[in-house]
């Protein structure tokens, strides 16, 4: 080998020293960039002229492509764990369980209140505290049916807003198929792009179920429910298809271009629609079960008896369900502001306390829904019919929780296994920097011993 092609094997080294110098350092200078993945240089391809091996060397990212299915996958799991987990937790803070103002209580608080009128039928004072246990009963339900409302609108808001970002996110990953494929095609990786488009992928994987495939071109596309939102630079959109559903406008996702259904199965917009859709309506359909009965059973028995003033025939509760339950106020027939209206004995005479009794007793007895008191399938008992509700909803709270937990732990060693294999570690990156200075002097060092050997041939040459 000529002293000549030695200088040339000299200043590759020092070239590819410097360059991945240059790469260790961006590593360092993005050690705390959210999604960057270290690079590290690799023979990008190999040639051979005149007995010698020239390597042409490329910046490559390290990335686990299994790791980055596995977490987007699990993050599916995580968006829909976790916005059912928020919302059920605002579900259970509405029924104040276990309080004072807890229907639970208020309900035992209606049923006492008979029972202390069936003592003293006549006591006016008696009265009034009936009036009131049942105004606040019947409130605290009607809180509850307009939270769960409430609710169930902020959930359909929430879509309405992850539809936005799902599209813009789809948009950008076109974008950058684009801009990745325009890149690549001359043979170097567009690194960068990559990781930033992955950034978008992992974000969207949260909201909605998708699939992935890496095209030969360097592009993504992407698939909800088997239908492409994304194929190389072309983007579709997905809208809003607007349905009057359980008393409200809903929204429900189709694709633009056709208006076929979006199939969604998990991320956190799956989780909204069955929040909005299953969970919710169950429970309010359950407190209009509760606030039917609780009306028909009462006005039943409170129908057949007479106040203090011997009239018979007066409702106590007005209304058709938990959104409208309340104390009958009518100004001829009402209760509120008239105690003596209540009904409390049988046949009219003053002292007798059988129909305050007998809705006492409505604590201890199966009723049907128009008030009937029979031991059924179709009967329930108001006040653990109540207790059931809440605690079976108590059971999904605690389970729904429980799931979110468990796929933390699944997204989070996921994560630590990605930031192991992707990551910027500083020690590496300085022990790594530290190798390749002493590789850049030893390539000059080698360069200065050629140098000094031509020299030495030209002395003697001349």
């Amino acid at each position: 080998m000529s002293l000549l092609g030695s200088l040339d094997i000299g200043k590759r080294a020092m070239m590819n020293q410097t360059q991945s110098l240059k790469i260790t350092g961006e590593n360092i200078s993005n050690v705390n960039t959210p999604g960057y993945s270290r690079k590290r240089i690799e023979v990008k391809s190999s040639i051979y002229t005149e007995q010698r091996e020239l390597n042409f060397l490329e910046s490559r990212r390290i990335r686990d492509k299994f790791i980055d299915k596995g977490i987007r996958n699990e993050s599916q799991n995580l968006g829909n764990w976790e916005i059912k987990s928020r919302l059920y937790g605002q579900i259970e803070r509405i029924f104040l369980e276990p309080s004072e103002n807890g229907i639970n209580n208020l309900l035992g608080e209606f049923w006492n209140s008979w029972e202390d009128l069936a003592n003293n039928p006549e006591n006016m004072t008696t009265r009034a505290v009936v009036i009131q246990r049942g105004i606040s009963l019947a409130q605290s339900i009607n809180r509850i049916d307009s939270a769960l409302k409430d609710i169930r609108k902020t959930a359909n808001d929430y879509i309405d807003d992850r539809l936005e970002l799902i599209n813009q996110k789809a948009s950008q990953i076109a974008n950058y198929n684009a801009k990745i494929q325009s890149i690549e095609a001359s043979g170097q990786e567009a690194s960068n792009l990559r990781d930033k488009r992955d950034i978008f992928l992992d974000e969207l994987s949260k909201l909605i179920n998708i699939s992935t495939i890496e095209r030969d071109n360097g592009t993504i596309a992407v698939f909800i429910g088997g239908r492409a939102i994304v194929e190389d630079n072309i983007f579709n959109p997905i809208k809003a298809n607007n349905i009057s559903s359980g008393g409200m406008v809903v929204t429900n996702l189709v694709w633009a271009d056709d208006f076929s259904k979006v199939e969604i199965n998990n991320g956190e917009i799956a989780g909204l629609i069955q929040t909005r859709d299953e969970t919710i309506p169950n429970l309010i359909e359950k407190f209009d079960q509760l606030s039917q009965t609780l009306i028909n059973s009462v006005n039943k028995i409170h129908n057949a008896g007479f106040g203090l003033d011997g009239v018979s025939g007066r409702d106590f509760f007005s209304g058709t369900g938990a959104s409208d339950i309340k104390v009958n106020d009518d100004a001829t027939t009402g209760i509120v502001g008239h105690p003596e209206r209540i009904a409390a004995s049988q046949n009219g005479e003053v002292g007798n306390n059988q129909i305050a009794l007998n809705i006492a007793k409505l604590s201890d007895v199966r009723v049907t829904l128009d008030g009937t008191i029979i031991d059924s399938s179709d009967s329930i008992n108001i006040s653990k019919f109540y207790s059931e509700t809440v605690n079976s909803f108590g059971t999904d709270v605690k389970l729904s929780n429980m799931m979110l937990e468990s796929v933390q732990m699944i997204v989070s060693d996921l994560e630590e296994r990605k930031e192991s294999v992707s990551g910027v570690s500083l020690d590496e990156e300085m022990t790594e920097l530290i190798r390749l200075q002493k590789a850049y002097e030893s390539a000059t060092k080698y360069m200065s011993v050629i140098d000094e050997m031509l020299d030495t041939l030209m002395r003697i040459g001349g």
